[in-house]
């Protein structure tokens, strides 16, 4: 068996030279605040959803090391393996070691000069410590790419303590979504068409650069699929995949507004759907894992209650939203949008939601301390509207002494004083700009 895991490897690797000897980027662009540090004697993690762009980042980084004038690497020092690889399903912990062996057989350079890349590395048993002692012994030069937060965060926070340096990779963002339909059709894009684009398909680089709109939908239904079965289903060993799609159908009803697992569970056993509340609530932490849905904490003054109290609930990106609902909703894509961003700059626990006798959409923490206050509208124009989004963001200012905040619409600007606080209102592109370089 080993002889044979071995030839698989030796195999897997030859041809993973021969491409990059002959590669030839994606089209992409660089990414903000994803820039990979190439000599940082650390090991570098890129963490996220599956092809939000982990893999390219990797090849654009091995395509810099093969390529800068100082120091140039030649291609047999790289090690590129991708553990998805349908030839390495039965990969044993014990196997890992003829993976330097297959390499060294195909490459006299010395160990301690090579640089190691292992894509979606989840996937291998126990690669935590067979990593660690790669790093302790062999090379500082390791890159690591995962879709599941809560696999890779643990063995990181554990076993490669103090060696690595992490950093999530999200769908593009709608500054990075201009920048590449630019590139790819070589002319400028209009905000009122791009954002109604980005709103309703999302950032997955794939998806922006098709031009067809039922592709659109079907690669962002196989994303789905594949996020549901390969990261949930079959990760965490479910047998009730058909339970897991009704809990998933409820959180597309509930996206970008605050849910509760108990009252889905009381309207699944209404169905006579037999499923426990703990079930429930594992699998919502399953799906948060696998970065197919993201959550958001209410805020508490005791920070230890707010994992217990009331949640609201986003999907990663807006095009699996749209693949799975039956009606447009633009508020609730233009919400999920503004969350992603804030997602994409800030951590899980420095954004909340305010929520007393009316709510606030967001809170921006810095340093544990609510330094922002936002309410997201498609429009002002309605005067409820307009009246509710501006009674919950002065409720908020008010609480946390804030002198002023934001509200986020589609396409208005505006900035007034109301009962001493001041009131910007913003189009989602100059917020998204201004928030991202501030």
């Amino acid at each position: 068996m080993q002889v044979m895991m071995y030839t698989v490897f030796r195999e897997i690797l030859l041809e993973s030279m021969d491409r990059l000897a002959h590669f030839v980027g994606p089209v992409s662009i660089p990414r903000k605040n994803s820039e990979i540090l190439i000599d940082s004697q650390k090991i570098i993690s890129l963490i996220g959803p599956r092809r939000s762009g982990k893999t390219t980042l990797l090849l654009q980084t091995v395509d810099a090391l093969l390529t800068r004038k100082k120091n140039k690497v030649s291609i047999d020092r790289i090690l590129f393996i991708n553990f998805e690889d349908e030839r390495l399903a039965d990969l044993k912990a014990v196997d890992l070691d003829l993976l330097l062996k297959a390499f060294q057989g195909i490459s006299v350079a010395p160990l301690h000069t090579c640089y190691f890349f292992f894509d979606e590395i989840q996937n291998a048993p126990h690669w935590d410590k067979f990593v660690r002692r790669l790093y302790d012994s062999v090379t500082q030069n390791i890159f690591l790419t995962g879709s599941n937060a809560k696999a890779l965060s643990s063995e990181i926070a554990t076993s490669l303590r103090g060696r690595t340096l992490s950093q999530e990779v999200f769908p593009f963002s709608f500054e990075e979504y201009k920048v590449l339909r630019q590139k790819i059709t070589n002319r400028k894009v209009p905000y009122e068409v791009g954002i109604r684009d980005y709103l309703e398909f999302g950032g997955f680089p794939e998806v922006i650069k098709s031009e067809n709109k039922q592709i659109k939908i079907t690669l962002l239904q196989e994303y789905f699929r594949v996020m549901m079965y390969r990261d949930v289903v079959e990760r965490y060993q479910i047998n009730e995949s058909n339970l897991l799609r009704l809990l998933l159908r409820q959180l597309v009803l509930s996206a970008a507004k605050a849910f509760s697992v108990n009252k889905i569970f009381k309207t699944l056993k209404s169905s006579n759907i037999s499923i426990s509340n703990t079930s429930l609530y594992a699998w919502v932490e399953y799906c948060s894992d696998a970065y197919l849905i993201q959550t958001l904490d209410k805020y508490h003054e005791k920070p230890l209650l707010r994992k217990i109290g009331e949640r609201k609930v986003y999907f990663i990106d807006n095009g699996l939203l749209s693949a799975m609902q039956t009606q447009e909703n633009l508020g609730q894509k233009l919400e999920q949008a503004v969350f992603l961003h804030l997602r994409r700059i800030k951590k899980s626990d420095e954004i909340l939601f305010y929520k007393d006798k009316i709510e606030c959409d967001f809170l921006v923490l810095d340093r544990w301390k609510v330094k922002g206050a936002l309410q997201v509208s498609i429009t002002l124009k309605d005067p409820d509207a307009k009246n509710r989004e501006i009674a919950g963001l002065i409720q908020a200012c008010k609480y946390f002494k804030l002198k002023s905040g934001t509200i986020v619409t589609l396409n208005e600007w505006d900035e007034f004083v109301m009962d001493g606080i001041r009131i910007v209102v913003k189009p989602f592109e100059q917020w998204q700009e201004e928030f991202c370089n501030g």
